[in-house]
């Protein structure tokens, strides 16, 4: 192995020569000895959250360290930091060989109706029911109790009763918020299942030449569109 270069940085992202499936099996087994004694680990993650037109999405596994290992080795990261062109891939990886895993969407439409009715509070209280949800359905297909639950934070309030509602859903399981959550790999596979739905979502909905003015910061062609793929973009 001797000339071969491996960079792992904090953010959990690992680049090597993905041609060389030797250096990627080492990795494995390095990162396994560094999983090995953290047990099944539940994390979230969200996607959509401030973007212009689009889903809201929210996604969530459960994996075992040998799990977590294998899919650090192969790439699966913070969503923000891995190439569009590699989310497909990694998701299809991530549901191949998870414990479990969940996705919620919520269409523009509906999220813009949860909006008007104030039925469902803000931005951040939305999300709360969203990582409550696809928590509980993640931990519920696993035979096994969880030794943590990570979510990456959403909500900036020192409060804390957003979490508190999300343990409550999790029947008392204490639930962890942590400021780029996405250095745990549950929280980076849901990161990257999130936004591998929501670029779904967006290829399938989204006219070409709509998303090109966009990329150039022409926002006047999202407002001239039917509600069913635009919503506001809320600051709280």
């Amino acid at each position: 192995m001797r000339g071969r270069n491996v960079i792992v940085y904090r953010s959990g992202s690992v680049v090597y020569d993905e041609s060389l499936e030797e250096v990627r099996r080492i990795l494995e087994e390095a990162l396994y000895e560094h999983y090995r004694m953290d047990g099944i680990v539940v994390g979230s993650d969200e996607a959509g959250k401030g973007e212009a037109l689009g889903p809201l999405v929210v996604a969530a596994t459960a994996l075992t360290p040998k799990q977590a290992a294998y899919l650090q080795s192969i790439g699966v990261a913070d969503s923000k930091i891995v190439p569009e062109s590699r989310i497909q891939d990694l998701a299809g990886e991530i549901r191949r060989v998870s414990l479990s895993y969940y996705v919620l969407r919520i269409s523009p439409f509906r999220l813009n109706e949860m909006f008007r009715t104030k039925k469902y509070g803000n931005l951040n209280d939305i999300l709360a029911r969203g990582h409550g949800l696809v928590l509980k359905r993640v931990v519920s297909k696993i035979r096994e109790k969880p030794t943590r639950v990570i979510i990456d934070k959403f909500d900036a309030s020192k409060s804390g009763l957003r979490v508190r509602g999300i343990e409550k859903a999790l029947d008392g399981l204490e639930v962890y918020a942590v400021e780029k959550g996405e250095v745990f790999p549950a929280v980076a596979a849901a990161s990257i299942l999130a936004k591998d739905t929501y670029l779904t979502w967006i290829r399938k909905n989204i006219d070409e030449d709509i998303l090109k003015k966009i990329k150039e910061g022409d926002y006047s062609v999202i407002e001239a569109k039917d509600r069913f793929y635009y919503f506001k973009v809320y600051y709280i």
